[in-house]
């Protein structure tokens, strides 16, 4: 976990703000049986209607919106899970913003043993490579960076699959070409399940990609 103060949890406390002030947003009174009172200034809820709903003090709500250094409960969690109206997948970021839960290893590099990255470039000349839990690429042969991108030759913060498709201007070209031009067998692919989003990372993808996706902040789980 960061240390309080740090730029990892200054941000973190500050995604945590405004994700809450999205899922506000986008509710009416009527949506939570509320009346809608007088005119409304900006949309949504008010702080002080959520902070009603979910039982917490409307200073405690708005310090939370604010991204004060303040840790909320699980009990306060889900409460403003509720007053707010969220789906499953929206509940589970809450909580990883929150810092509450998060999967076991979370934060901790992912290596690969020498016999996986070994196979890896024996299956040259077919394009592969191995992603991690957060689609980081751990190893690539060189087919696969001849065909997409020498992930391995950028900062090691960088080596993310999602985080070239959406900030390479090249990248989307790249995968239409790769539709079309594949090496017999198609390119393979080793990856892990996807664990609770990292912190930040929407942050950097909107801050280098011109897509509005990003500051939607909506969520699913895949099926």
């Amino acid at each position: 976990m960061a240390a309080a103060g740090s730029a990892p949890a200054v941000r973190r406390l500050g995604e945590f703000g405004e994700f809450l002030t999205s899922r506000r947003a986008r509710l009416q009174p009527a949506d939570v049986g509320l009346p809608d009172g007088t005119r409304r200034r900006t949309p949504g809820l008010r702080r002080e209607e959520v902070a009603q709903l979910a039982g917490v003090s409307p200073t405690y709500y708005a310090f939370l919106e604010q991204g004060r250094d303040i840790s909320p409960s699980s009990q306060v969690l889900d409460a403003l899970a509720r007053a707010l109206r969220l789906s499953p997948a929206e509940r589970d970021h809450l909580y990883t913003l929150a810092q509450r839960g998060a999967p076991p290893g979370a934060g901790v590099p992912e290596t690969l043993g020498a016999g996986i990255t070994a196979l890896v470039d024996r299956l040259d000349p077919y394009p592969t490579f191995v992603k991690g839990r957060r689609w980081d690429i751990l190893a690539a042969n060189r087919a696969a960076r001849a065909l997409f991108t020498d992930w391995l030759a950028l900062p090691p913060g960088q080596r993310n699959e999602l985080l070239w498709m959406f900030t390479d201007p090249g990248a989307r070209e790249t995968y239409a070409a790769a539709a079309h031009k594949r090496a017999p067998g198609g390119a393979a692919t080793m990856c892990f399940p996807w664990p609770a989003g990292p912190s930040g990372f929407a942050t950097r993808c909107s801050a280098r990609s011109p897509s509005t996706t990003w500051s939607s902040r909506s969520l699913t789980i895949p099926t």
